[in-house]
């Protein structure tokens, strides 16, 4: 028995600050690091770091990010209704 396909689509997560950051600097911290160095501990501390104006382009990207996923949940949850009032019929 083959299923049908899913109505809706996977939607990627919204990221928050700290992991938009930390994606963008990851190999250049990584260089600077001893090779048994931890480096989610060493992004911590370099995010902790950072002043307010300087994570503040971040919390933006996060913020976009979010506007984004909702969008998309949206529009994904819309397509999901739909398909299943069209099956009723």
């Amino acid at each position: 028995v083959q299923r049908p396909p899913q109505a809706r689509a996977k939607v990627k997560k919204a990221y928050s600050a700290y992991v938009h950051w930390s994606l963008a600097n990851r190999k250049k911290l990584k260089q600077g690091l001893p090779p048994k160095a931890k480096l989610l501990d060493a992004l911590q501390a370099s995010w902790a770091e950072l002043s307010a104006e300087e994570q503040k382009p971040w919390h933006r990207k996060a913020l976009l990010d979010r506007k984004r996923y909702d969008r998309e949940m949206k529009a994904a949850n819309r397509g999901k209704i739909l398909a299943k009032s069209s099956a009723t019929l």
